[in-house]
């Protein structure tokens, strides 16, 4: 897969560790675009925010996105050969409308991408 997970880039902040940071790669040797993505995770969690470096892609109103949901782009992200992309999800909480913070400390997700690549993120 062109867009790969860099090794060792994911790590939680926010209040009680419920936001999630981690970068990913374009390792091939054409420009990729992503316009959209799907979390997979065995856990329960809704998020409401994606940022891809500092442009925010994804705003959401009630109810937010949860596990294997599809989530378009506001704007469409094009990763450039060798380039590497922080993303960073926001507010992790209980329930679709929000709730209770959910602690992403050791937690394993899916990243699906709209171009197929599947990323596997553990969060130490």
């Amino acid at each position: 897969a062109a867009i790969s997970y860099v090794t060792g880039s994911a790590t939680t902040y926010g209040a009680q560790n419920s936001f999630v940071s981690f970068n990913i790669e374009n390792t091939g040797t054409a420009a990729i675009m992503v316009t959209s993505i799907r979390l997979t995770y065995s856990f329960t969690a809704y998020f409401r925010r994606v940022y891809w470096n500092t442009t925010l892609v994804v705003n959401s109103s009630n109810p937010w996105p949860g596990n294997n949901q599809s989530v378009s782009f506001s704007t469409n992200m094009t990763m450039m050969p060798t380039e590497q992309v922080t993303l960073k999800f926001e507010y992790f909480r209980a329930a679709p409308g929000g709730g209770a913070r959910v602690n992403m400390t050791g937690r394993t997700f899916d990243i699906r991408f709209s171009d197929g690549t599947t990323l596997t993120v553990a969060i130490p």
